[in-house]
């Protein structure tokens, strides 16, 4: 496909509509095609806001992988915890940093990249820099389409993120 979109929680919370659901258990594998590469990772159920941003899934260092066509692809990451403040929660992705966050309770993030894969996969690596926890929400890969895609993608996402903090 030349979209994913990976909604990360528990295995019995509920998944956003278009979503695929990934849990912290959830190890890479080939055949499914994305997965966690390493690390211990958790998951949390906030029971709060919408079915996207309800949940969570947190480490102090994990790679996540998706098996993607090569070629030109923007990356969005959502981050945000209803319950609990984080801090210095660091991104890589394609071994790029995407920078480092710091969240209050309720507030959250979009990140946005655009990347150039070449080896048929995408890797995010969540590193907490202060050895707590990172927390990854939403992660979507679009193949490329030009700056205004990419710009469309990124004020819906956050459009979704504002609701959820009104309710």
């Amino acid at each position: 496909p030349a979209s994913y979109r990976f909604d990360f929680g528990t295995a019995t919370s509920p998944v956003a509509s278009g979503f695929t659901q990934v849990t912290g258990g959830m190890t890479y594998n080939a055949a499914r095609g994305y997965g966690w590469l390493s690390g211990t990772v958790a998951a949390r159920d906030r029971a709060a806001g919408s079915d996207l941003l309800r949940d969570l899934n947190f480490t102090t260092l994990a790679t996540f992988a998706v098996d993607v066509p090569a070629g030109s692809w923007d990356v969005t990451i959502s981050i945000a915890d209803a319950k609990v403040a984080h801090d210095q929660m660091g991104f890589s992705i394609e071994d790029t940093s995407s920078g480092t966050y710091a969240l209050l309770a309720g507030e959250s993030r979009v990140v946005t990249s655009r990347i150039a894969v070449a080896d048929g996969q995408v890797t995010l690596l969540l590193d907490d820099l202060a050895g707590r926890v990172v927390v990854a929400k939403v992660v979507r890969g679009e193949r490329a389409e030009g700056p205004e895609e990419l710009d469309r993608e990124a004020d819906l996402l956050a459009e979704q993120i504002a609701r959820v903090r009104e309710e």
